[in-house]
């Protein structure tokens, strides 16, 4: 059960620190590091404010996870799949001792058959990154590679210069959903922001997705990708330790909540500006699935020029009206 619970949590990108037998997150309803989920039981409480909440506290953690990642429940659950509950929850625990463990990291090395993209092996990963308007030299500048065996273009994660891990996507379009994503064993992805080794200035956009983040490679900044919606404390960590003052946040609509907890947080050692889809854009393609991996490099320039200071509100109600009138502009 545990290590279905920590693979859950690792593939959404969920910061936690881990104890012998609880996991430990932010709690959503008051952002304190005190949500504690017990690794067998799957039971949760957040020591913080579970005496006024009656959600941070309950005999099943995927509500509470549903709360976090935006993913339903019952999908939770699912993915959980040995999943138990005890017939008794007690409120009135004591608040376990936190043990404090250092995260280390160890370069990696590409099995021999993950191909540069610029080679002949690599071709068909190549054809997907440019029918997703991507070129071959931004693609080897980035050293993306070709997985034959996956059939899987292959993005590396760097840190402090070092590979140490790396994130895939199937090219073939007979795969599942659930297999098209690929990670490298043992990848705790939010201690890493991928592509962190173009950030060459004070500024930074952050996207999700690589396919979105490499968008901005003309943009004449650094870019990085969070590799999911959530952002951990890990990654902006990272982002002071670059010298990074201002973050244009590119990242999809739906994870405003995310967003506005990190603004929130954060608001005092960054500065940041909300990257809008343009009119244009959104004219041109599917305007209720479209990021900005779905964009020109061109666009996503004018996205940086047309970015404005952050506030929740405008940017949601921005996102909608743009939406909903783009094929008039």
């Amino acid at each position: 059960m545990s290590e279905k619970l920590l693979e859950f949590l690792s593939d959404n990108n969920i910061d936690f620190k881990e104890q012998s037998d609880s996991v430990i997150l932010s709690c959503p309803f008051c952002d304190k590091d005190k949500l504690y989920i017990r690794k067998d039981e799957l039971n949760f409480i957040c020591f913080h404010c579970a005496g006024s909440n009656d959600d941070a506290k309950g005999p099943n953690c995927s509500k509470i996870l549903e709360n976090i990642t935006g993913t339903p429940a019952a999908t939770i659950r699912g993915k959980l799949s040995d999943f138990t509950s005890i017939s008794e929850f007690k409120l009135h625990l004591e608040e376990p001792k936190i043990v404090k463990k250092t995260v280390t990291s160890t370069a990696f090395e590409f099995p021999s058959n993950f191909y540069r993209i610029t080679t002949n092996a690599a071709i068909p990963g190549l054809r997907y990154l440019e029918s997703r308007g991507m070129t071959k030299d931004l693609a080897a500048s980035l050293d993306i590679r070709y997985s034959v065996q996956h059939k899987s273009v292959i993005f590396p994660i760097y840190h402090n210069k070092e590979i140490v891990g790396y994130q895939g996507r199937s090219v073939d379009p007979e795969c599942p959903k659930e297999y098209q994503k690929l990670t490298s064993k043992g990848l705790k992805k939010s201690n890493y922001l991928m592509f962190s080794q173009t950030v060459n200035s004070d500024q930074v956009v952050m996207a999700e997705g690589p396919i979105s983040a490499a968008k901005f490679a003309n943009a004449g900044i650094g870019f990085v990708a969070t590799m999911g919606k959530y952002v951990s404390d890990s990654q902006m960590e990272l982002l002071l330790s670059l010298g990074i003052t201002t973050i244009f946040l590119a990242l999809d609509d739906d994870a405003y909540r995310e967003t506005e907890a990190l603004m929130k947080k954060y608001a005092g050692q960054f500065t940041f500006r909300q990257v809008h889809l343009t009119k244009e854009a959104l004219a041109r393609i599917d305007k209720e699935k479209a990021d900005f991996g779905d964009c020109t490099f061109e666009e996503c320039n004018d996205a940086i020029k047309e970015s404005v200071p952050y506030n929740r509100q405008q940017t949601r109600l921005t996102n909608i009206v743009k939406r909903l009138h783009a094929t008039n502009y």
